[in-house]
């Protein structure tokens, strides 16, 4: 019998936030906290889905840095393929950086995720068959 699996399509990210530790003082070096996670919509599917002991195509582009390696080692982790994945010798990994208020609402972000125009049909149709 032919494995079966369920492919998910779409981005995986580095979530960076920073929470500072009371009021926020632009134009200036806040003292507070970060978090580095691993995010993006469809790596966070494929992870709760893996979680729940189903098979998991993962197809997404990364960057050739430590965050893509970051990325591919949780994948590892959690039994996620990334057979079909691309990585992007010249490119950076999406990045997510946001910057809270001291009560934790965000205040600014910046997505980095330029990365994803490398996601076409084309793309697709030779990572699917």
């Amino acid at each position: 019998m032919e494995r079966q699996y369920v492919s998910v399509i779409g981005g995986a990210n580095i979530d960076i936030i920073g929470t500072p530790y009371y009021n926020l003082t632009p134009n200036d070096s806040n003292p507070g906290r970060t978090t580095l996670t691993l995010g993006g919509v469809a790596r966070n599917i494929a992870e709760n889905l893996s979680r729940l002991g189903v098979n998991i195509e993962f197809i997404t582009v990364l960057g050739n840095d430590s965050y893509s390696r970051e990325i591919e080692h949780s994948c590892q982790e959690l039994n996620i393929s990334l057979e079909h994945s691309q990585i992007m010798p010249n490119e950076r990994t999406s990045t997510y950086i946001c910057i809270n208020n001291e009560l934790g609402e965000m205040q600014v972000a910046i997505s980095d995720m330029e990365i994803y125009k490398y996601i076409t049909p084309s793309y697709l149709q030779k990572s699917l068959k």
